[in-house]
């Protein structure tokens, strides 16, 4: 049939699931009544094995608290054409957790789709790590958290971003990887009713700030790749990037504290004197001007042992890139082009018939000390040449200078389209 999609709404905004006509067109048809959370990832499978695609929907916000209602998932089950039906369960746990991203697995081959569900943080606790659930379909579209039994590496994986899952060794299980904000990409293979880790010493040091992940056959030799989208280099501080997180004002509220390391290896803050007053007050006495405070590093500011006491997470790699797959399940990393690495890719989409990827990204929210991320909206990489560094920015000649979010390609009767959504913007679609 047609390929439909669903573009969730931020608080205050209905989900709207955007159905293709036999002209390539698309209509909008709400779905989702509930305008009280903020979708980020979504899913669409036929979860209750009734021949119907079902809709299950990741929410999650910093603008609630912990432990509320509206950060639990939803799981839209289709009884009629188009019409669907809220269902009860609490997803993807009681504990109402911030998810970021959802993709559908197989992972017992029982022939039912079950969900790895991905968590940013616990708590709202930025630097906290999340969880990565395995919820089991029983084959009509109820779901069992079975993690602790199936996949305890799950628990306090990371500040999870997005999933890839693929079949990366060839064996006929569903593999994947996860990737998210100070940490490394994470590869799971899988057994058959479970997964084992994969690694290698090059990818034990690839912690970044990953954004997103696509798997994708990109060098075209007949196994799956994993494509991973980072911050970039077009940054001021080009060291290794470090967080603690610690109650160092000793005032009951967890503290995160950014650096960043120079040349010689210390590590200096992100954050000037007025901003690292402002949240800890009693540094006023230790740093009463400017002057006091230029040069001074962490360990100066904070003492070591208060340091050494707190959770310290690092990002080392700043480059958006690809793990080139040996066709036996074996990775290796490779930069992308110069001018990929401009700005942040929250985004891939690749069309394997053409072999044209996409990507972009673009963050503005950033402190002046850091530096806005506004280089690269859109660009394309044609793969099918072999060559991964001519890359075409897009962007400056479609009008499309905003920040992205998604890509995704949707083949239509009038030819391929990509559906591009973009922050705090519109929904927009190019023929391609």
């Amino acid at each position: 049939g047609l390929m439909d999609f669903f573009v969730g709404g931020a608080v205050g905004q209905e989900g709207t699931l955007y159905v293709q006509k036999a002209d390539g067109g698309f209509y909008a048809h709400s779905i989702s009544k509930d305008a009280l959370r903020e979708s980020v990832d979504c899913v669409m499978e036929d979860f209750n094995n009734d021949g119907k695609k079902d809709l299950y929907i990741a929410n999650g916000s910093s603008e609630y608290g912990p432990n509320n209602i509206q950060q639990a998932d939803q799981l839209l089950i289709q009884t009629e054409n188009l019409v669907f039906e809220n269902s009860n369960q609490l997803l993807p746990t009681f504990n109402f957790d911030f998810t970021t991203a959802v993709k559908a697995i197989d992972f017992n081959r029982d022939g039912a789709q079950d969900l790895l569900v991905g968590t940013f943080s616990k708590s709202n606790i930025y630097g906290i790590p999340g969880n990565l659930y395995i919820l089991e379909n029983d084959g009509m579209g109820t779901f069992k958290n079975v993690t602790n039994q199936v996949f305890p590496e799950g628990i306090d994986l990371g500040m999870i971003m997005d999933i890839g899952v693929g079949d990366f060794n060839l064996d006929g299980n569903q593999d994947f990887v996860a990737v998210g904000e100070w940490m490394s990409p994470r590869i799971f293979l899988g057994q058959g009713n479970g997964f084992v880790a994969y690694t290698n010493d090059q990818l034990e040091g690839l912690t970044g700030m990953w954004l997103s992940t696509v798997i994708a056959d990109i060098d075209q030799d007949g196994d799956e790749d994993i494509l991973m989208g980072n911050i970039g280099e077009n940054t001021r501080f080009n060291g290794n990037w470090h967080l603690y997180i610690n109650d160092f004002d000793r005032n009951g509220k967890v503290d995160q504290i950014f650096g960043y390391e120079g040349e010689g290896g210390e590590i200096f803050p992100f954050a000037q004197r007025g901003d690292l007053v402002k949240q800890m007050p009693y540094l006023s006495k230790k740093y009463p001007n400017y002057s006091a405070f230029a040069g001074e590093t962490l360990p100066d500011i904070f003492g070591g042992d208060h340091l050494q006491e707190s959770v310290h997470l690092t990002a080392v790699v700043k480059s958006s890139g690809w793990l080139e797959n040996d066709g036996k399940g074996n990775f290796k990393f490779k930069k992308l082009g110069k001018q990929a690495q401009i700005s942040s890719v929250y985004s891939f989409a690749f069309d394997k018939d053409s072999g044209q990827l996409f990507f972009g990204g673009n963050q503005s929210a950033i402190k002046p000390e850091l530096g806005s991320n506004l280089g690269n909206a859109l660009s394309i990489i044609r793969t099918q040449k072999g060559d991964f560094e001519s890359i075409v920015h897009l962007g400056p000649d479609i009008g499309l200078t905003s920040e992205v979010r998604k890509l995704l390609c949707i083949p239509t009767s009038e030819g391929n389209q990509l559906v591009v959504a973009r922050s705090h913007d519109y929904l927009k679609l190019f023929k391609y």
